[in-house]
């Protein structure tokens, strides 16, 4: 029998029970809603209601639903967890995080509880969730079950409101500027909501999240080394505690640097996408934070809520302050005006940034004692603009290191932390221009990558494509974006604007992302459709400029291949972008075979 036949015998039996006083007008409604809302549950709904007398079929549809009390008020199984073997939670890079300190969201708890008396008692339409035995091991799973566990609480409400909203990945809403692992959106209805147009949806909050065993090792650490008491132990303490120690020395971050970028990149989210809300979450317990200030720029971050909270005659349940905190971040969601009330940056208050077409080399360390003056020499500070910049050749790792690993066969642990180290001792990140958020006015998606997504932006007079990577997130794709700068400002800066587009800016935005601001073309050769021979000769002339550089792509696709056309009659100008995966050599035999890639991939085969 099909699902619509099925349903029609539920609602005939539903509307039965109804006319012999069963069930009540309202608990009528209520299932008719609950069956249009959850079809799946339509053939055991049917099923199950062929036995037993009308009393025992009520109290079944009864257990059915829940009332939205009972709903936020769900007692959560414990987690299990599985041993993470490494605490390298946050790659990050030698730059101080903003020494803002962080205040307690005292009020949080309170106004939760104050607003769980509220919740409408009587209202009868969602299911029951049932919680499986759930394990986390690592911060993927973090994400997916926070998903799955508020999709079946909080997101039953959410999906009902008159402009529906939902919790979901970073991915579902390309509009988000960065890249946090979860965000909360809304739109006018839930046709718009699911769709993948970004008209009309809106960003609620975003959520960074980390695994409950990584973070919770750094707060213990700090904990024992401090000797913090028990009032002392909230995060926003720890935080302020962390902003006054330096660093211990060693290849990796401190226990105390960890837990500032972890603090500092959730506020940047908030930040980059003018939201006054946010989260941090291991799943097991979770922090609220809100912007205040006439500046905004002061955040306050709630005590830990456990997720196995439950509600009792002084407190909220988890359930109860997630649900306090959609509300709150949903009343006023912007932490400015959304149009950008703050005038942009002009190139007049950007004044050291070199010429208008391209930013100059980034200031040479002050030579103030020895250690400065050993890193004025280091040789991944190249003013001069040859061609070898030693800490992007090969992968991405030092010809240093990559002998060193050869010879001592280090194992991927130490890599990794060599490769953090690296990081953190760069010249040019350490001393790149921070910009504050209003200096940026941000257009339309141009596209998507690995980093994210790709916006037009204007910074200063100077109008481009924007790519940004967060700087405490992801080593690897900053390792990837910090090569591209030092390929536009090296061995490729005499082709700019020729063969690939200008570096128009590069720098920190918000003190929690490092961006490049390159010059717009049109399209790709994977979207435009029509590439003439003359462009194709222009793509394969630009490798060649490339290659002639000691430049190796690396990535050759169309999509990286940009043509901007002129009038009629007028030659195109073909650009080459993406260098995040380039890496300067000399091997006459690697270069030529990325060039024969090309020329299959273009049908030029044959060509010289």
């Amino acid at each position: 029998m099909s699902t619509s036949s099925l349903a029609t015998t539920v609602r005939q039996e539903l509307n039965r029970l109804f006319l012999n006083a069963v069930i009540t007008e309202k608990e009528f409604g209520d299932f008719l809603a609950y069956i249009s809302d959850n079809p799946d549950e339509i053939p055991e709904l049917e099923d199950s209601l062929k036995y037993g007398n009308d009393n025992v079929k009520a109290i079944y549809l009864r257990n059915r639903l829940n009332r939205l009390t009972k709903l936020f008020r769900t007692v959560f199984p414990a987690l299990s967890f599985n041993r993470i073997k490494t605490k390298s939670t946050v790659k990050s890079a030698s730059r101080r995080v903003p020494n803002y300190p962080v205040e307690l969201w005292g009020a949080f708890l309170s106004n939760a509880f104050n607003a769980s008396l509220s919740i409408n008692a009587e209202d009868r339409k969602f299911y029951k969730p049932n919680f499986p035995q759930l394990t986390i091991n690592s911060e993927d799973t973090t994400v997916d079950l926070f998903l799955e566990v508020v999709g079946k609480v909080n997101d039953q409400r959410l999906a009902s409101l008159p402009n529906p909203q939902m919790w979901c990945k970073r991915n579902q809403a390309p509009f988000v500027k960065g890249e946090p692992d979860i965000v909360c959106i809304g739109a006018p209805n839930s046709t718009t909501l699911h769709s993948t147009n970004e008209n009309g949806v809106s960003l609620i909050a975003t959520v960074e999240v980390k695994p409950d065993q990584l973070l919770n090792n750094i707060i213990q650490e700090i904990i024992d080394e401090q000797r913090l008491p028990g009032s002392e132990r909230e995060l926003y303490n720890m935080y302020n505690v962390a902003r006054g120690q330096n660093d211990s020395g060693t290849n990796n971050y401190s226990k105390y640097d960890k837990l500032r970028n972890i603090v500092h990149q959730a506020f940047g989210y908030m930040v980059v996408n003018d939201r006054r809300y946010g989260m941090i979450t291991t799943l097991n317990k979770t922090w609220f934070m809100f912007r205040k200030g006439g500046d905004e720029k002061t955040l306050c971050i709630s005590p830990a809520v456990s997720i196995s909270q439950v509600y009792t005659y002084y407190q909220a349940s988890f359930w109860e302050c997630l649900r306090y905190f959609e509300d709150v971040s949903t009343s006023i969601p912007y932490a400015r005006s959304p149009s950008g009330s703050e005038p942009p940056l002009t190139d007049s208050d950007d004044s050291d940034d070199g010429d208008s077409d391209n930013q100059e080399d980034p200031p040479p360390p002050p030579p103030s004692g020895k250690k400065d003056q050993k890193k004025k020499k280091d040789p991944d500070y190249n003013s001069s603009h040859k061609r070898k910049f030693p800490s992007y050749t090969g992968s991405g790792v030092s010809s240093r290191t990559r002998r060193k690993t050869k010879s001592n066969a280090t194992n991927n642990t130490e890599l990794k932390e060599t490769k953090e180290k690296e990081i953190k001792e760069d010249i040019l990140l350490k001393y790149m221009k921070n910009y504050d958020r209003n200096h940026f006015t941000f257009g339309h998606i141009l596209g998507y990558g690995r980093t994210g997504s790709i916006f037009e932006a204007t910074l200063g007079r100077k109008t481009g494509a924007l790519k940004m990577v967060a700087l405490y997130k992801d080593g690897n794709k900053l390792e990837e974006l910090l090569s591209e700068i030092k390929i536009y400002i090296g061995p490729l800066k005499v082709i700019q604007g020729i063969h690939i587009p200008r570096l128009l800016k590069f720098g920190v935005l918000c003190e929690a992302f490092v961006f490049i601001l390159t010059s717009l073309a049109e399209e790709t050769f994977a979207t435009i459709g029509d590439i003439t021979r003359k462009e194709k000769e222009l793509a394969i002339k630009g490798l060649q400029e490339l290659h002639s550089k000691g430049v190796m792509h690396g990535d050759v696709r169309l999509e990286n291949i940009m043509v901007k056309r002129r009038n009629k009659g007028s030659t195109s100008c073909v650009w080459w972008i993406d260098f995040g995966w380039s890496k300067m050599t000399d091997n006459l035999k690697e270069l030529d075979k990325e060039l024969t890639e090309l020329k299959y991939l273009l049908g030029m085969v044959g060509m010289k």
